[in-house]
């Protein structure tokens, strides 16, 4: 017998799967959310662009947010490949289409961190990952890592690329690799960045300083997506922090001034990966569990510079 019987359970408690669980259960569902919450500064942040805020507004959930997140009023996009004959920069400003911002970026573990705030108030949320789930024609099973039991009418998969949810419900998925490896930080600096994120693009990948809102001893902050070789991540991981800050603050030409890290610098291989369909008996696939960065346009294999291409862009 099931410990739980609900509406619809969510498999995974990161923020696409906490912010859909939340979102059931204002529209009137019996709700759990089952997943381990990763409250870890690893240096990612989220860019919220104009349809989450207004996703996060209509939950009521923005007031709460608003004050942890920086806008982003104008993107800066610098050519940085070195050529002979550099283009030139340009920049694009929210005000020119009446924004105030075309979005706000937040740190990943502060957003996650609140909106399992809103959830606790919500829904059942379970501290736990799922351990299997079998599918009914009624209904979805689920086997918690604690032992307990939940049935539910659907399953939402927000469980990540490694979805046990999805694999469960036999919805294949086909996964590809870029020759890139994203560097994540948290920066402090010398300079305001006035709301303005800018991207620096080189050889091997854009380089994008997207800003933070002040904390206590750190006036002005920047987060740090940066796309490298292989090689030259695993030359960058070895340094110091101080040597590293030092590098960055070259790539992007002392743009904003003294640098020093903020927190801990992650290392991310880049990857895709897209699934034959989003819904199946009794499941629905949000998130990592549905995507990760756009498909190509075409199916099989690309060439190396086409992915190349399409990494720089999806970056």
């Amino acid at each position: 017998m099931a410990d739980e019987k609900i509406d619809i359970l969510v498999a995974g408690a990161g923020a696409a799967g906490l912010s859909a669980a939340i979102a059931l259960a204002q529209a009137g569902f019996s709700v759990a959310c089952a997943g381990q919450i990763d409250r870890r500064a690893n240096g990612r942040t989220v860019a919220l662009f104009e349809s989450s805020l207004r996703f996060y507004k209509a939950l009521g959930l923005w007031p709460r947010l608003r004050d942890l997140a920086a806008p982003l009023a104008k993107i800066a996009m610098v050519d940085a490949i070195k050529a002979r004959f550099a283009a030139p920069s340009v920049c694009f400003a929210a005000s020119e289409i009446g924004l105030a911002a075309f979005g706000a970026n937040i740190e990943n573990n502060v957003l996650v961190e609140e909106l399992e705030q809103a959830a606790r108030t919500a829904l059942s949320l379970r501290e736990c990952l799922i351990a299997d789930l079998r599918f009914e024609p009624g209904a979805v099973d689920a086997t918690l890592a604690d032992g307990s039991h939940i049935r539910a009418a659907l399953i939402v998969a927000a469980d990540g690329r490694q979805s046990l949810a999805r694999s469960r419900a036999a919805i294949e998925a086909r996964s590809w690799t870029y020759p890139q490896i994203a560097a994540t930080a948290l920066l402090a600096h010398e300079k305001p960045h006035r709301d303005v994120s800018t991207e620096f693009h080189t050889r091997s990948g854009p380089c994008t300083l997207v800003p933070l809102r002040p904390r206590a001893g750190h006036a002005h902050r920047s987060s740090l997506v940066w796309l490298m070789s292989g090689a030259e991540a695993e030359r960058r991981r070895a340094l110091s922090d101080v040597a590293l800050a030092g590098e960055i603050e070259d790539q992007v030409g002392s743009l904003l001034g003294a640098m020093a890290l903020d927190g801990a610098c992650g290392f991310f291989p880049m990857a895709g990966m897209s699934v034959s369909r989003l819904i199946g008996d009794r499941i629905a696939l949000i998130g990592e569990a549905a995507h990760v960065f756009p498909p190509p346009r075409r199916p099989g294999p690309q060439s190396q510079p086409a992915r190349r291409r399409r990494a720089c862009a999806d970056g």
